[in-house]
Parts: structure tokens; C-alpha cells; sequence
């Protein structure tokens, strides 16, 4: 599908993501939009008739402390089943790692396996990435960040 300002395909998109990570808990999910089957099925540009829907996410440990995070997959974020995405890669500060995604499902979470820190993360696809908002009542998402209080004492 294409978005009024967009280049048509096959161009690629890129979604830029940051955000805390805690472990034990997602603090990231982005949404693909369109049909996943239906744009897998509608390319004239290659002769197999398969569009290309391989995402390249490139992460990096922008935060001072070393942790672990793994990507899954889902239908449904709110109580549905998870599949794990690539393998559990931990990051040093200022370190770097990349997967290779093909979306099988329609949402894409960041989940921290151990430690807390921060993390930039690029999506490049064909596909367009939306990043979504948490419910402080989601139990996925780290209490403490909903909670959050301000260090600052006095007035700004």
C-alpha cells in the first residue's frame, strides 16, 4: 500500500525505534500494516511472484549496562501466543547486532531477557512499521516505568 509522500515499491522503509530495556519485560512493539499474506502474493517484480518481505533490524546498546533482548511474534499482544524471533543477543554499551526478520505475525515486540538499559533499533522493509503505545494496565510492560517519578525536586 502506498501512503500519500511515500515512493512506491520496491523502495525500502525505514522505522526507527528507541526505548528502555528491563528484563523480563516488552517495552517495544511495532505493528506491520497491510496484509502480510496479500502483499506476499502480489509482486510482478520477481519471476516466483513473492514479494521480498525480509526486514533487516539493526540494534544497538545506546545505554551504560550490558543486557540481553529477544524479538517475537505475535497475533495477538494482548493474551496470544509468542514465537520467539532469531536467537537471545546480548549487547554491550555501544554495541551492535542485526537480525534478519521474515513477518510471520502481525506484531513485533522487544522483549529484555536480563538487564536494564537503553536500545536504538532501525527496521529496513518493504513493509511499513508503526510503533505502538503501551496501556499502563498492560502486564507486559514494565511497572516501574509506568510509574516513573520525576528526579527533578524543585521547579523547572
Amino acid at each position: 500500500m502506498i501512503y500519500p509522500g511515500e515512493y512506491p515499491q520496491p523502495l525500502v522503509r525505514t522505522t526507527n525505534v528507541q526505548c528502555p530495556v528491563v528484563g523480563g519485560y516488552i517495552t517495544a512493539r511495532l505493528q506491520v500494516q497491510g496484509d502480510l499474506t496479500q502483499s506476499a502474493t502480489a509482486s510482478t517484480l520477481t519471476g516466483s511472484g513473492y514479494v521480498d518481505n525480509t526486514t533487516m533490524v539493526t540494534v544497538e546498546n545506546t545505554g551504560l549496562n550490558t543486557f540481553s533482548m529477544q524479538l517475537l511474534g505475535t497475533n495477538d499482544y494482548t493474551s496470544g501466543p509468542r514465537e520467539d524471533v532469531g536467537t537471545i543477543k546480548t549487547l554491550v554499551p555501544n554495541g551492535r547486532t542485526v537480525y534478519s526478520v521474515v513477518p510471520r505475525h502481525t506484531y513485533l515486540e522487544v522483549k529484555g531477557v536480563s538487564g536494564t538499559a537503553a536500545l536504538r533499533m532501525q527496521l529496513s522493509s518493504r513493509l511499513r512499521w508503526d510503533a505502538l503505545g503501551f496501556d499502563k494496565t498492560d502486564p507486559f510492560y514494565p511497572p516501574q516505568l509506568v510509574n516513573a517519578k520525576n528526579p527533578l525536586t524543585g521547579a523547572v
